[in-house]
């Protein structure tokens, strides 16, 4: 049985690696689980586990004598390589090296440990790499031209600002009728591409940039009118509804207010919130998606 101690086995030290092996299975078997169980779009997976499955992990990893850094090293290592056959989320492969980078502030891996975390993450960062090998070539590029006096960022950005701009426009173009999923994805998209136009900031002034990424949120703009259509139908419901279930409610003595009122209060206050998240930058077009909606 895996869950049996180690003194049990009376097991030397060498014998760690059969635990360790055991750990690996389990988080994959557990990982896989959640992933053939999971309803809804794979990049919406954050990584988190259920608690039985915690609780056997954590068990396992304390009979077997595994410190928190081995343990660390170890589900990054079975993360790897089901990261690389779906599309999830890689805020869950960074949260998994930051489990590494924290646990080794007390702990420490045997020489044969670290070659086998850095061999496999070694593999993982050239499969990476073949994935996107444009962008790893715009890198290593940039690197060279720095080294000639040309400016690291500009260069890099501005070949980042074509490819990305290419990609994305080709994504908005395959489905000219997106459902609920399909539109929560591009609204997702959006607040990425934008985060990243920002950085456009950074560029030295006075030059003539020409960059693409900008001005994205034209690309978006039949996304956006949509959106705001979506939006102004459920507020108009929430408000009916609201006020067919009104009830007077009080709260400090010299407060009294309808229950329609804390909803539709609520509700503008979600809309706001939106709108700032969007952060439109012309007024013009944020008023014209108005009129349309």
């Amino acid at each position: 049985m895996w869950l049996s101690t180690r003194e049990n086995h009376a097991a030397s030290e060498e014998d760690n690696w059969t635990e360790l092996m055991q750990h690996e299975n389990l988080y994959k078997t557990f990982v896989d689980y959640e992933l053939k169980n999971w309803n809804r779009e794979m990049w919406s997976w954050n990584g988190d586990l259920p608690g039985p499955a915690l609780t056997i992990l954590h068990q396992h990893a304390v009979q077997g004598d595994l410190t928190e850094l081995q343990t660390a090293a170890v589900r990054f290592v079975a993360a790897s390589g089901i990261y690389l056959k779906y599309s999830l989320d890689p805020r869950w492969m960074f949260q998994l090296l930051t489990d590494i980078e924290n646990a080794w502030v007390n702990f420490t891996l045997t020489r044969e440990e670290e070659m086998w975390l850095a061999e496999k993450f070694t593999a993982m960062q050239a499969s990476l790499k073949e994935l996107l090998d444009p962008c790893f070539g715009i890198f290593i590029s940039s690197f060279n031209f720095r080294t000639n006096g040309i400016p690291y960022f500009s260069v890099v950005f501005k070949q980042i600002d074509k490819l990305m701009s290419d990609e994305v426009i080709s994504f908005l173009n395959q489905n000219e009728h997106p459902d609920s999923a399909y539109s929560r994805l591009i609204f997702s998209v959006y607040l990425e591409v934008k985060d990243l136009a920002s950085f456009s900031q950074n560029l030295p002034s006075g030059g003539d940039h020409k960059l693409l990424l900008p001005r994205c949120h034209e690309w978006f703009e039949p996304s956006v009118s949509c959106w705001l259509d979506v939006c102004k139908a459920k507020a108009l419901q929430r408000v009916r509804t609201s006020v067919e279930l009104q009830k007077p409610c009080e709260g400090e003595k010299l407060v009294k207010h309808s229950s329609s009122a804390v909803d539709v209060v609520a509700m503008f206050c979600h809309l706001r919130d939106f709108w700032r998240l969007l952060q439109w930058p012309k007024a013009s077009t944020q008023y014209r998606c108005y009129r349309n909606s």
